[in-house]
């Protein structure tokens, strides 16, 4: 009986590491070439997101393909957006706002929406094209 040999352990493969982008060295861009802007996100959904009640109003989260967004609704907007839920047997909701903190959680990276805006649309059902 040949003596027991332990199985030789395989070196782990990694896939490759994603190349960080870098900016094309063709054209750089100088100061003057460079103007002043605001970075703004927009947001669209059509499910009534479970708020939670704060002091400023109410909290909403939203699970995009990349990261949680969270913003904090007017009263006045979360009414508007109830309403739209209510009144809508299907609408649409635009929530815009300027980037704010990137915090890390445990299920991903969330992004704070500062100043969020709210616009909330009927969608009515295509007609029914006869074939």
């Amino acid at each position: 009986m040949a003596p027991f040999t332990k199985p030789r352990k395989l070196p782990s493969i990694k896939p490759p590491a994603a190349a960080a982008p870098e900016l094309p060295k063709d054209a750089p861009l100088t100061e003057d070439a460079i103007v002043p802007g605001r970075l703004e996100l927009t947001l669209k959904f059509n499910q009534l997101p479970k708020a939670v009640q704060i002091k400023d109003g109410m909290k909403i989260g939203i699970q995009t393909d990349n990261a949680l967004v969270v913003a904090t609704l007017r009263l006045k907007a979360w009414k508007k957006l109830t309403k739209a839920n209510t009144d809508w047997s299907q609408w649409v909701a635009a929530l815009s706002g300027t980037l704010g903190a990137q915090v890390p959680t445990d299920k991903g990276p969330a992004i704070l929406l500062q100043e969020p805006n709210l616009q909330v649309f009927e969608k009515k059902p295509k007609p029914a094209t006869p074939a």
